[in-house]
């Protein structure tokens, strides 16, 4: 049987705008839509593209650093070594 992660109504929200932030930083300002800047930005209604743009990489840099320094290094441990195969497999070696 599948054990389903069940996330309260606060984690539900971090992953909604980790989500948008992902967004603006992989497909920049020009292919983001009005509801994922909402997503992000909220509860301010004001705001610049560069005031997403920063937004956006405060937000990711925060969970990353907040992901790598949890009680569970295997997780960093694990990126190092995909990074290392894929970066690797990318430059010709693999």
């Amino acid at each position: 049987m599948e054990k389903v992660l069940e996330l309260s109504d606060e984690m539900e929200d971090v992953k909604k705008r980790v989500a948008a932030a992902l967004h603006v930083a992989v497909f920049g300002m020009g292919q983001t839509g009005i509801a994922t800047t909402r997503v992000l930005m909220a509860p301010y209604t004001e705001y610049s593209a560069i005031d997403v743009q920063k937004v956006a990489v405060n937000l990711l840099k925060s969970a990353l650093v907040e992901l790598l320094l949890s009680e569970h290094h295997q997780p960093s441990e694990r990126i190092l070594k995909d990074q290392a195969e894929y970066l690797s497999f990318v430059c010709g070696d693999g």
